[in-house]
């Protein structure tokens, strides 16, 4: 800061005439100046060192990188970190997953699922609200991709009406009923599942006069597609419905073994491996056992100083045995 005091005040008194310097002389000022002042621009970036976040259990904090870049600024620096997915669950996301919101998100703002609606409107406006819920940038649109991709899978169903009366209008069950014109955050649309998406349904089947098409092909143990009786009039020819698309199988928990894997080839499991999880759940967490064969010898110094250590900045818990 002493250095760009000095060229700045050199530099206006030359200009001033108060200084003898010529133009090469006053131009040399100028770059050596341009350099100080971005020099000085990265070192107080650099010096903030740690990011403090609300989390559920209180102040969480994370550190920042070190040192900063020449183009880097402190609160970009502070959102790439707090979005960064390679440091474990993000704090802020420009996307989430229908499974990620329904294990992590839902069961603290959907407390009994089976017989009451989230109101979505309501859902949204929490997440400003509850500091220990992640920061969403661009809120209704990630919740409504979250939605669609929910429908898809058959976690829930959007039902559209007043939930004071538990009177709905319209169950929406997959995403290509759910356009851009349905709208969802003022209040008149709510997430509904099992027995109560049940209900639902079946109260709109009768008060549309017991005929309705099927609802999509359910999973296991739910109601058969087939004809409904109209009162007092005969029973309509069946429905045919076309075979629906098995939804595909996820695991909760999942034992990957790569072997032989040489320290080179290590870079491919960013991309290959830890993305694809992070694709799937953002808060999956990992148990790693990497058992090192080297004809060379790791130091101790090199595992306590340069991965022990490094790994504790970031609050991550590493222990190592050896065998000479």
């Amino acid at each position: 800061m002493r250095e760009v005091m000095a060229y700045e005040s050199v530099i206006a008194e030359a200009e001033k005439g108060r200084l003898e310097a010529s133009q090469l002389e006053l131009k040399d000022l100028r770059s050596r100046f341009n350099d100080k002042k971005e020099s000085l621009r990265t070192s107080i970036t650099t010096a903030f060192r740690w990011v403090f976040y609300p989390d559920e259990s209180g102040l969480a904090v994370l550190q920042l990188p070190v040192p900063a870049t020449k183009d880097e600024r402190i609160v970009k620096r502070a959102v790439d970190r707090l979005s960064d997915q390679d440091y474990g669950q993000p704090k802020i996301l420009t996307k989430m997953g229908a499974i990620y919101f329904n294990s992590k998100i839902a069961p603290r703002l959907w407390k009994d699922d089976s017989t009451s609606p989230l109101e979505l409107g309501e859902a949204s406006r929490r997440f400003p609200q509850w500091t220990f819920l992640p920061i969403l940038p661009d809120r209704e649109a990630t919740l409504r991709a979250c939605i669609r991709e929910g429908l898809r899978d058959r976690l829930w169903a959007v039902a559209i009406g007043d939930n004071n009366s538990l009177k709905y209008q319209r169950l929406v069950e997959s995403p290509e009923d759910l356009d851009s014109g349905t709208v969802l955050f003022d209040g008149s649309a709510s997430l509904v599942k099992g027995e109560l998406r049940d209900l639902i349904r079946e109260e709109l089947r009768l008060r549309d006069g017991g005929i309705v098409a099927p609802p999509p092909p359910p999973g296991p143990g739910g109601p058969p597609a087939g004809p409904v009786a109209r009162p007092g009039g005969p029973v309509p020819p069946p429905v045919i419905q076309p075979p629906g698309i098995p939804t595909p199988r996820r695991h909760a928990r999942v034992r990957l073994k790569v072997a032989g894997l040489g320290v080179g080839k290590t870079g491919n499991l960013q991309p290959y491996l830890f993305k694809v999880i992070q694709e799937q759940d953002p808060g999956a967490e990992l148990s790693l056992t990497i058992d090192v064969t080297s004809s060379a010898g790791i130091s101790e110094e090199s595992l306590e100083r340069r991965i022990v250590e490094a790994f504790d900045q970031l609050g991550i818990e590493v222990t190592w045995d050896a065998t000479s």
